[in-house]
């Protein structure tokens, strides 16, 4: 069982459950279609004409890039952090994910996006679930680790991690850690 991570947030929403759907996206993307295209640009092009606010972009893109990026590296593509750690790391690292994205054949992500009405001014929210069908990882260790500044075993991976708990409201793992989903308050403009 994944207990949810929160961060503690300044505007309290109260009865976030009664939120209705105010816009509901799903995408599902085959191998043969992530090896060719990123979703990502258009997703965000749409989500900014119907969804979020221009204040909002930058933080919503690296959401949703590093959900993306992590669904595909290390789920579909079985690509490990710690690559990075040696000296030509990152180039090894991002040579392995060309080559792979290549001959990517198989495997899917499933991504869904809704942007929820809460029920007073500045409890929108933007939820972003996506799911691949690679094995997934340890997540319950791997969360931990990640949330303590002293832990030096993760050295070169959770670092999205840290980021998506900095930027987002909630960010739970569930299954075998192939899922993952996040909710982003959409704060108004002051």
């Amino acid at each position: 069982m994944t207990r949810p991570l929160q961060k503690n947030l300044q505007l309290p929403c109260p009865d976030r459950d009664a939120a209705a759907p105010a816009l509901a996206l799903q995408l599902r993307m085959e191998g043969d279609a992530i090896a060719s295209a990123d979703p990502v640009p258009a997703i965000m092009q749409l989500l900014t004409d119907t969804a979020i606010g221009g204040h909002h972009r930058s933080d919503v893109f690296a959401i949703l890039r590093e959900l993306v990026t992590n669904a595909i590296d290390h789920g579909l593509l079985g690509l490990d952090s710690s690559i990075k750690a040696t000296y030509d790391g990152f180039t090894e690292y991002y040579r392995l994910r060309e080559a792979r994205l290549r001959s990517l054949r198989h495997g899917h992500i499933t991504l869904r996006i809704t942007r929820e009405r809460g029920p007073a001014p500045g409890c929108d929210v933007l939820r972003i679930a996506i799911t691949d069908s690679g094995p997934g990882f340890a997540h319950p260790g791997a969360l931990a680790c990640t949330a303590d500044p002293n832990c030096v075993k993760h050295r070169w991976r959770g670092r999205g991690i840290a980021m998506l708990r900095a930027l987002c409201e909630e960010l739970t793992y569930t299954g075998a850690g192939n899922a993952a989903e996040v909710v982003y308050r959409l704060t108004p403009t002051a």
